[in-house]
């Protein structure tokens, strides 16, 4: 291997660990962020945030446990995108947040 092909490869490869490196940055946050449930809100707001007004019950209202037990529209940290899982149950005939 000739020097020309070496300084290629280190080349190549500090950008490969540097690129590496930022997507590890990027999701790193994502990692580490623990469930929000509704307990951890504030509700001292003065404007209805979206946490507050799932965890209020108003995305859970539906007239069936089967409707109920197929909503989703939060993720685990409360913010308004589906993650595949339910979020709201069915209880005592009723439709609520399950966060």
């Amino acid at each position: 291997m000739n020097t020309h092909q070496a300084k290629k490869r280190v080349i190549f490869s500090l950008v490969f660990i540097l690129i590496l490196a930022a997507i590890f940055y990027w999701i790193l946050p994502y990692l580490l962020a623990s469930p929000k449930s509704c307990d951890d809100i504030d509700t001292s707001l003065p404007e209805l945030s979206f946490e507050m007004n799932y965890c209020s019950g108003a995305k859970c209202i539906t007239a069936t446990k089967e409707e109920c037990e197929t909503i989703d529209i939060v993720n685990s940290q409360l913010e308004a995108r589906p993650d595949g899982q339910p979020d709201c149950m069915w209880q005592n005939n009723n439709c609520i947040p399950n966060k």
